[in-house]
């Protein structure tokens, strides 16, 4: 009996050194314009997998990120010098962002040279359609008629597009990194835009419409390397501008407020607030702790007036097109209580207090994120931008619901007479109020559409095919916990273990004969 129990044991413990526990996340790829990542990439090609072998020890095969060298035929050569066929290290597992490729697979693969080796997996995976679509030129602009929107993000060597009523391209704004703001200047024909290019600073450009000819771009000047722009408005034909920054702290933000005119700025505001909403000469705040102190600025002495004391979590303030009310929304606050997500409208500003009101759109426990959009001077709508919620809410000032439909979600949504247009990961949308359905009008190859602009007088073209809501991972490749990866690794495991307490047990026996 001890023989046996010695061999168990053995097995026992082995089993439990050797499987390891389930991993507490999962691989996550974050994926930009293909045109990007193939300029990132050290090379790229089109192949079929044809064989996989193992670097390391028989005991490594329980690890999922241990090195596995995949063995491809190469069929189309896109960046860097290779052979008809190629060697790339991976991890071994999808789990541990190793790739997610059958032998006679054939798939674009992005590499990485490492130490005379070339790497990659799972987040270096392409489809070939996309490999070859990036590797071209720009496709020729096929819209007609004036331009209707300008749309910024990513798109390879350009940031901006100049798009029609049907969303097909007129022009391109060339430049280095992304556009994530932008603004119509007043007075026809000139746009502002903010640039990133990360590491380096973001810039200022103008820019002239319908071609989207680069008039200047500099460098954003009186922003702490901490911040990052959050607003932008436009305030004449010459590019001068507000430019809202922010740090994004958690519970007390810290920002600025930036008045850019010729090549100069000055601070017009240093405070903790969270979002700002620009009028006629004045502007509204939220300061203090997760945002909750709601004040007047007054945009030539940067003081702060006091208004109101709003919920936790009130975020980004957006100031009616009288200027008497304020709509935001408040996040989900799971840390005490559990509060739902929630619409707020703060209603006669110029009393002595506001009077505020709130209602409950969403679950609690959950993030729901979006833009509040007023519609007219009596009503607005919810419109989501990610998160746990797909639904678009219209409301009136007293936040009676007075319709909404399901499957919204874009990263800026703006109204453009009774529709609204919605752009976010790589999807123009658009839907009628107030009722919808949403519907799109076109994709776009890169998920990185952050910005955009409508040209007054235009009315954009429903689409025909209704939208579906983005999940978070649209412009992201999850591998969940438990996708089938750990059962080799726990069948090997096993098998393994099984076999040494075959042998333990063996030569257990043969110490007890030659003891007896």
């Amino acid at each position: 009996m001890n023989r046996i129990r010695l061999a168990v044991l053995a097995a026992l413990s082995l089993l439990f050194a050797v499987v390891p526990p389930s991993p507490a996340g999962a691989c996550s790829c974050s994926y930009g314009d293909p045109r990007d990542r193939l300029a990132a990439a050290d090379g790229a090609f089109i192949g079929e997998l044809v064989g996989r072998r193992e670097t390391g020890p028989l005991g490594s095969i329980v690890s999922s990120g241990r090195d596995v060298i995949y063995t491809f035929e190469v069929a189309d050569v896109f960046k860097g010098d290779l052979s008809a066929t190629v060697d790339v290290h991976s991890p071994a597992e999808g789990v541990s962002c190793g790739f997610g490729v059958t032998p006679g697979e054939e798939i674009g693969v992005l590499l990485d040279a490492n130490g005379g080796n070339w790497r990659s997996g799972l987040c270096g995976q392409i489809e070939p359609r996309e490999l070859r679509d990036a590797a071209a030129p720009l496709p020729a602009p096929s819209g007609r008629g004036p331009v209707a929107f300008v749309l910024g993000g990513s798109f390879g060597e350009a940031r901006l597009l100049a798009l029609d009523r049907h969303a097909r391209t007129l022009s391109y704004g060339f430049g280095a990194g992304y556009a994530t703001h932008l603004s119509l200047c007043p007075g026809a024909g000139r746009l502002l835009e903010v640039a990133g290019d990360h590491p380096r600073a973001s810039t200022l450009a103008l820019r002239k419409l319908p071609g989207l000819d680069l008039i200047w771009e500099r460098a954003l000047g009186g922003m702490p390397r901490s911040h990052e722009p959050m607003e932008l408005t436009c305030l004449d034909r010459r590019g001068a501008a507000y430019v809202f920054t922010s740090d994004r702290g958690e519970p007390v933000a810290r920002s600025r407020l930036l008045l850019v005119s010729r090549g100069k700025t000055n601070v017009l505001y240093r405070g903790s607030a969270r979002s700002i909403a620009l009028g006629e000469g004045i502007a509204y705040v939220n300061e203090g702790r997760w945002g909750r102190d709601i004040g007047r600025l007054n945009l030539r002495s940067g003081q702060v007036t006091p208004v109101i004391t709003g919920p936790r979590y009130t975020s980004h303030l957006v100031l009616s097109p009288d200027g008497s009310a304020l709509a935001t929304q408040v996040w989900g606050d799971s840390d005490r209580g559990s509060r739902p997500p929630q619409a707020v409208v703060i209603d006669h500003l110029e009393s002595s207090p506001p009077r505020l009101q709130t209602t409950i759109i969403g679950h609690a426990n959950r993030i729901v994120t979006g833009d509040m959009v007023w519609l007219d001077t009596d009503r607005f709508g919810f419109f989501p931008g990610g998160g746990d919620n797909d639904r678009a809410i219209v409301f009136d000032r007293s936040l009676r619901e007075l319709g909404g439909f399901d499957d919204w979600s874009a990263v800026t949504t703006l109204l453009v007479g009774d529709i609204v247009v919605g752009v976010g990961w790589g999807r123009f949308s658009v839907a009628e109020l107030p009722n919808g359905p949403p519907r799109t009008a076109r994709h776009f190859e890169s998920p990185e559409t952050f910005a955009l602009a409508a040209l007054p007088g235009v009315t954009p073209v429903l689409g025909t095919a209704r939208s579906q809501p983005p999940s978070e991972g649209t412009s992201q490749k999850e591998i969940p916990e438990g996708d089938g990866s750990t059962v080799p690794i726990a069948a090997n495991a096993i098998a393994l273990a099984l076999l040494v307490g075959y042998f333990v047990a063996r030569w257990s026996r043969r110490i007890y004969r030659d003891v007896l």
